[in-house]
């Protein structure tokens, strides 16, 4: 075996140094898509308890109204949108850190950030596609409470 030349050692740290700066940036972005991802789950807990208002606001011979049925309705599918934004959590692939030793025996230290970096690219784009996913319900639960509040008022305005 003869030993790494001068010029090989200078490449391979800087191959290392730029793996370095790839994976901060992943690091960097799976951290911004936490925030954006609790972010949305805030939202949609808001979603769920402004349209329960809409929806708990019922008086007697309120059932006949069609603009307070509509409001009602509206208020019904917000909360229902925010629920399943609340709970839609499909299966993300992250890295299994039990076997990572078994999966990084025998592979060069390039290989290995190689590996995790791929592994965390992989864990970002499957959960930024959940929060686009998410993110529709809450604005389609949106859109209902709005249409809610519409109706709410339409149903003050014009009454009964």
């Amino acid at each position: 075996m003869k030993p790494d030349s001068p010029e090989s050692s200078w490449e391979k740290e800087e191959f290392l140094a730029v793996l370095g700066i790839i994976d901060s940036e992943i690091n960097r972005q799976l951290s911004d898509h936490i925030r954006s991802a609790t972010s949305l789950t805030n939202r949609a807990a808001l979603l769920v308890t402004s349209s329960l208002i809409f929806v708990s606001i019922p008086k007697n011979g309120d059932e006949n109204n069609c603009w307070f049925a509509l409001a009602l309705a509206f208020g019904m599918s917000a909360a229902i949108l925010g629920v399943i934004a609340l709970f839609f959590h499909p299966k993300s692939q992250e890295l299994k850190l039990s076997s990572l030793e078994e999966q990084l025996v025998g592979k060069t230290e390039i290989e290995a950030m190689r590996a995790i970096a791929e592994s965390k690219r992989i864990t970002l784009t499957q959960g930024r596609a959940r929060v686009l996913k998410t993110s529709k319900f809450v604005i389609w639960g949106f859109v209902s409470l709005a249409m809610s509040l519409v109706c709410t008022v339409a149903y003050s305005l014009i009454g009964g």
